[in-house]
């Protein structure tokens, strides 16, 4: 069902490879643009966001994942709607950036894409805050997120290839 409800033409794949820091900043997948699949799309499993299309071959996709220092993700807070940038962080954690200490923002909260910058879709689950510091003399706060998807044990994820028609919606959901 999980699938379903996100209205992108969608490309299912198996993560066959990753990086070998250990800190899985990179996946390859087996599938190309053979099958529709082009740089900068959207790559989700049913946890959350995995991360972005960063090279196509025919047959072969790289996946440069949230994890990564380069990767920056628009995100709401799910309950307040409060807006930041989530940007790898190491060791398997994340940062949300550019959240002013006067914004509340509490340790569980849920982080979503915003949708804003085309890239990433909106609402799909990114990660849940783990530790906030907030001091006196800076005008940010400090905020740690684990992300939603367990890196370690993704063996299958979905490429969103391109929105779909209104048609072509109504279709898959009443086939």
């Amino acid at each position: 069902k999980f699938g379903e409800l996100i209205q992108y033409k969608k490309v299912f794949a198996k993560v066959i490879g990753c990086d070998s820091s250990g800190d899985i900043y990179s996946l390859k997948i087996n599938k190309g643009s053979s099958v529709g699949i082009k740089k900068n799309s959207t790559v989700i499993n049913s946890q959350g966001l995995v991360g972005v299309i960063s090279n196509v071959s025919s047959n072969y996709s790289d996946i440069t994942t949230i994890l990564d220092f380069n990767n920056k993700v628009d995100v709401l807070v799910e309950s307040s709607r409060t807006y930041g940038i989530l940007q790898g962080f190491g060791k398997r954690m994340c940062r949300l950036k550019y959240v002013t200490n006067t914004e509340a923002i509490e340790v569980d909260d849920i982080l979503v894409t915003s949708g804003f910058g085309a890239l990433f879709p909106k609402g799909i689950k990114v990660g849940k805050v783990k530790k906030i510091t907030t001091n006196d003399y800076e005008l940010t706060q400090k905020i740690d997120v684990v992300p939603s998807v367990n890196f370690s044990k993704v063996e299958e994820v979905i490429v969103l290839t391109e929105e779909m028609k209104t048609q072509e919606v109504i279709d898959e959901i009443h086939p």
